[in-house]
């Protein structure tokens, strides 16, 4: 599905340009040590919870904002493969990111 109208000019911005920005802001400036491994599963549970809506939603209104999440011309077992490996993959680079920060904060820290 091509992008058209306004989106042709957001969709980079929000798919590309903010994410990058994000990570290189929190690479650069920080904030260090505010994340945990036991917090980072808790970091998906508005990603999940959104899936949740839109699969319910999608499921009244014949109607889903991304192909791959479509049941209708998937199924719901492929669908749910499908999430389930992005969310492996989130925890991945959520823990990715974790071990960075402590990588980081180790090399801020000053030695005696």
């Amino acid at each position: 599905m091509a992008a058209t109208g306004w989106s042709v000019l957001t969709n980079p911005w929000q798919h590309i340009v903010v994410p990058v920005l994000a990570v290189g802001v929190w690479a650069i400036w920080g904030p260090r040590g505010w994340v945990s491994l036991r917090l980072v599963p808790w970091a998906l549970l508005i990603p999940v919870g959104w899936i949740a809506w839109v699969l319910l939603r999608g499921l009244a209104v014949a109607a889903y904002p991304y192909a791959f999440i479509d049941a209708r011309t998937h199924g719901y077992a492929r669908v749910f493969t499908t999430i389930g490996a992005i969310l492996v993959f989130a925890l991945a680079v959520a823990a990715l990111y974790w071990a960075i920060d402590v990588l980081l904060r180790r090399r801020r820290t000053p030695h005696p």
